[in-house]
């Protein structure tokens, strides 16, 4: 993708009758395929008892297109709404709308300081990540933070190596977690959708986030607990 400054994002319902959505896709799909613009799908069922459902269309694209979008759903009667990319991509802005995790997981934030000690001694793949993030996911990252609508979070494991958990917290407690041994723990990022979703803390430490959404499960909250990770 061309290095484009990408400044609105449109977003579009199903709240508009059904042609208008579609013709709003067509557009979309055009965008995206002839103007470096990124366009999102999302739907979700609101009562199968009755087929209804709630779908809604994002496009993010160049602003020097802002005036060819605006014109094309004017004349078609299609309703929007504009979002600017500042606005989007402040910090609390993304907070807010990260998405909930999954059965299993929980939403917390991360200081991003604390971590990145912790990985001077117990990084298991955050620099291969950073590596991937680098070389094939910062555009696509940055579309994902631009849309006006959930964000997915990186999900972060915290696994211990040489004991259960149980033993590895009395070991923390007893001995405090700067004096952990090499090896002792096992701290990765992992991928949970086709997005590259393993990707986000970079894309929000970029923005000079110090505190970083993550998802975690019920193992990795009390270590991140017991490690001082968390805001």
């Amino acid at each position: 993708m061309n290095p484009i400054s990408f400044r609105s994002t449109y977003v579009v319902t199903n709240k508009n009758p059904i042609e208008k959505f579609l013709e709003f896709l067509k557009l979309a799909q055009e965008e995206e395929s002839s103007h470096g613009a990124k366009h999102f799908h999302a739907a979700k069922c609101i009562d199968p008892n009755e087929s209804l459902f709630s779908a809604k269309l994002t496009l993010v694209a160049p602003d020097s297109r802002d005036n060819k979008i605006e014109d094309y759903c004017a004349r078609r009667g299609i309703s929007y709404s504009k979002h600017k990319t500042e606005d989007l991509m402040q910090p609390e802005a993304i907070r807010q709308r990260i998405a909930p995790a999954e059965e299993g997981y929980q939403k917390v934030e991360i200081n991003v300081d604390e971590l990145e000690k912790l990985l001077q001694k117990f990084d298991f793949n955050f620099e291969h990540c950073e590596s991937e993030y680098n070389k094939y996911y910062k555009n696509d990252t940055e579309m994902m933070l631009r849309k006006a609508s959930d964000v997915p979070a990186s999900t972060l494991w915290i696994i211990p190596m040489h004991s259960d958990i149980e033993g590895l917290i009395k070991y923390i407690e007893s001995y405090g977690a700067e004096n952990l041994n090499d090896g002792q723990i096992n701290i990765q990022l992992s991928k949970k959708t086709d997005d590259p979703d393993h990707c986000m803390y970079f894309a929000m430490k970029k923005l000079g986030m110090k505190k970083i959404p993550v998802y975690v499960n019920q193992e990795s909250l009390a270590l991140c607990e017991k490690l001082g990770l968390l805001e």
